[in-house]
């Protein structure tokens, strides 16, 4: 990401360094070719910029992408999570959590958005 950062930065400075030519030549033709410059470069850059949008850094080994709010399907396991693991009744929040997680990261138990 840093790579895309930096050619980022370098195109948006010689987009800047492109208009301020133009405001000193005054030349039509000049100014043709730095605008056409300009419009690549941009173009560019907003291409950089989307892909950084859509980049997502690696899971850490241990982690789990889950909703930032429980789902029903979650809130059930946090409930019944006494039933689903070896220590019976036993109302850890370790066990609770676990039960969470699972439900989180079950198949059609979570959809990006609901």
């Amino acid at each position: 990401m840093n790579t895309q950062l930096n050619e980022l930065r370098r195109l948006l400075a010689e987009i800047d360094s492109l208009a301020g030519s133009v405001e000193v030549s005054g030349f039509i033709r000049e100014a043709r070719a730095f605008a056409e410059k300009a419009r690549s470069r941009t173009a560019k850059a907003i291409k950089l910029v989307a892909e950084l949008d859509t980049q997502a850094g690696p899971i850490p080994e241990g982690f789990a992408l889950v909703p930032l709010e429980p789902t029903t399907e979650m809130r059930e396991a946090f409930h019944n999570s006494y039933e689903l693991y070896e220590d019976g009744v036993d109302e850890c929040p370790d066990d609770q959590w676990k039960a969470m997680i699972a439900a989180a990261l079950a198949p059609g138990g979570y959809v990006n958005g609901s």
